[in-house]
């Protein structure tokens, strides 16, 4: 009765939200629970037949394909986190720590400025100027040392470890700015005393940075899983898969069963399946990120 009378009091700010709320409602929440219904179908986009748990033991049993994606996934993901967490924080560090801060700023736009460039422009300069069999950079690179030439995206051991280097060397502005705010956001007292207490350099970095920035490695973290798991644009657009489907993942594979071959049933227990592991992994990260928590 309470929820219910404060909902009253309030009637005019909801209604202003009301309209918000029915969007997401419609183009949020009601495609998810429709897939999840549809995961447990062998719907083809005409009738769907209830068909209980055999997308998934066919996803586990049969699909060879599917195994192999997860496989790349994690080598993704794991190299993502690394790449995602690790260079940013460093530049952030960096820059934070410059005395001269109209220099800062200078860099601190450079960082920036790759955020304006669309993601697609970037794969495909990657593409035609990077890992070109015949003039890309790293094979005339090779060629000069006397090295043979490699065929970066279309060789099945090396496309996917290629698509790991795009971006190289991989300061994500977004997580360079999210690192900024971080560091910016700690009170000078904190590190008055630390220089007191003797912990400058690497010292202040390990003991009052690190600790003081774990909310912002804890969101880092949700949104590197989320972008892993979900994500598929190089391969959509770099690779479509291959070769001999070494650069798949669960996010394309999905794709391709949705729009490829219509068997939306099984595309459904795909997303289903990244949904509950996604979901398992952010309720892991928030409570490992509680039990750390380091208040200033």
């Amino acid at each position: 009765m309470g929820l219910l009378r404060e909902i009253y009091r309030k009637k005019e700010l909801y209604l202003y939200l009301l309209p918000a709320f029915i969007i997401i409602l419609i183009f949020g929440y009601y495609p998810a629970v429709i897939a999840f219904y549809y995961a447990f179908t062998d719907w083809d986009g005409n009738i769907a037949n209830f068909i209980g748990f055999r997308n998934f033991v066919n996803l586990f049993v049969n699909d060879r394909i599917f195994i192999s994606s997860i496989y790349n996934m994690v080598i993704l993901l794991i190299a993502g986190m690394i790449t995602g967490l690790i260079p940013p924080l460093l530049g952030a560090e960096l820059l934070f720590n410059m005395k001269n801060k109209k220099l800062s700023n200078i860099y601190r736009f450079l960082f920036i400025i790759p955020m304006l460039i669309p993601s697609v422009v970037i794969m495909l300069v990657w593409q035609n100027l990077v890992f070109e069999p015949n003039v890309g950079l790293l094979n005339s690179i090779l060629s000069a040392l006397g090295f043979e030439k490699i065929g970066w995206l279309g060789d099945y051991h090396t496309a996917l470890y290629s698509l790991i280097l795009i971006g190289f060397p991989w300061v994500s502005g977004v997580n360079f700015l999210i690192y900024m705010a971080g560091l910016q956001n700690v009170p000078e007292s904190v590190y008055d005393s630390a220089k007191l207490d003797g912990a400058t350099g690497i010292k202040r970095f390990i003991y009052i940075d690190l600790p003081l920035l774990l909310g912002q490695i804890k969101l880092l973290v949700i949104l590197g899983l989320i972008g892993g798991i979900q994500g598929f644009g190089l391969q959509y657009i770099l690779t479509n898969g291959g070769p001999a489907n070494s650069t798949m993942v669960p996010g394309y594979w999905m794709y391709r069963n949705a729009f490829g071959y219509g068997n939306f049933g099984y595309a459904s227990a795909i997303g289903l399946l990244m949904f509950g592991v996604i979901l398992i992994l952010t309720i892991i990260n928030t409570r490992i990120g509680k039990a750390n928590e380091v208040n200033y």
